[in-house]
C-alpha cells in the first residue's frame, strides 16, 4: 500500500507489529494470536489498541495505525456500498441535486437513528443534551449561510471588478483609436487645403483616401465606444446596488 504506507517507513511499520504481536494484553476477551475470538467489536478493539502511548507520551503505533485505518476502510462485499448509493439517490433528487457531502452525511445519520429506534419517532428520548446540541446545530447552520454568503459575495465582487478592468481598458483603446481617427481626419483636410488651390490631384486623392479612412474609423470606434460606455454606466449602477 505505497500510497498508506512509504517505503522509507515500511521498516518502522513492521518494527510496530513486532512489538505489538508480544505486547500484552489487558483485555481477556482478546487473544493477539487469534482475533477471530475476539468478543469486541473489531473497530472498537483497534480503537482501544492504536489510542495507546509510549513512555514519551506519544502515539505508540503510529504507522501500524495508518495500516489498520486503510484495511479496515475496504469493504468486503458490495451489498453496503450499493445500499449506501441506493439511499444517496433517495435524498439526492432532481430537485435536491446541490446537496454537499455533510448535508447528505447529516441526512444519512438522523436516518439511521430513525431505524434504530424501529422508525418510530416516539421512542426518540428528548433530552436536555439533544436540545443542546439542537441549539448548537441551528447555530452552526446560520454560520454556515453567513460564511456562503460571504464567499458568494467575495465571488461577484472579483467577477465585477474584472468586468469592470475589461470595459475601462477596452473604453481607453476606443478613446486612442477615436482620437488617431480625428487626427487623420484632421491631417487630410490639411493636405486638401494646400493640394486644391494648386491643384495636386496626386495630393488631392491621397487626402481623400485618408480623409476616408479617418471618417469611417471614428464612426465605427465612436459607435462602439459608446456602447461600452453604457455597459460600464450599467455594470457601475449594479455594483453600487
Amino acid at each position: 500500500m505505497p500510497a498508506v504506507i512509504k517505503k522509507d517507513d515500511i521498516d518502522k511499520l513492521c518494527e510496530e507489529w513486532k512489538i505489538y504481536m508480544n505486547e500484552e494484553t489487558d483485555d481477556d476477551s482478546v487473544n493477539i494470536e487469534n482475533l477471530s475470538g475476539c468478543t469486541k467489536r473489531i473497530d472498537v478493539y483497534w480503537s482501544s489498541i492504536l489510542q495507546k502511548k509510549n513512555s514519551l507520551g506519544n502515539i505508540k503505533y503510529l504507522y501500524l495505525s495508518k495500516l489498520v485505518k486503510a484495511v479496515l476502510s475496504i469493504y468486503h462485499g458490495q451489498a453496503d456500498v450499493e445500499r449506501g448509493f441506493s439511499t444517496n439517490r433517495h435524498y439526492v433528487t432532481t430537485s435536491r441535486a446541490s446537496l454537499n457531502e455533510k448535508t447528505i452525511n447529516s441526512l444519512r445519520t438522523v436516518e439511521a437513528e430513525i431505524r434504530s429506534r424501529g422508525g418510530d419517532l416516539s421512542k426518540i428520548p428528548v433530552t436536555p443534551k439533544m436540545l443542546k446540541y439542537f441549539r448548537e446545530a441551528h447555530k452552526m447552520y446560520k454560520k454556515y449561510l453567513e460564511q456562503n454568503e460571504k464567499e458568494k459575495d467575495a465571488v461577484n465582487k472579483r467577477k465585477h471588478d474584472d468586468e469592470l478592468q475589461t470595459l475601462e481598458n477596452r473604453k481607453k483603446d476606443l478613446q486612442k483609436a477615436v482620437d488617431t481617427s480625428q487626427s487623420l481626419i484632421a491631417e487630410a483636410n490639411t493636405r486638401l487645403a494646400k493640394a486644391v488651390p494648386s491643384k495636386n490631384m496626386t495630393e488631392i486623392c491621397s487626402a481623400q483616401v485618408l480623409l476616408e479612412s479617418g471618417h469611417k474609423m471614428f464612426v465605427e470606434k465612436g459607435e462602439e465606444l459608446k456602447k461600452v460606455e453604457l455597459q460600464l454606466n450599467a455594470l457601475v449602477k449594479k455594483i453600487k446596488k
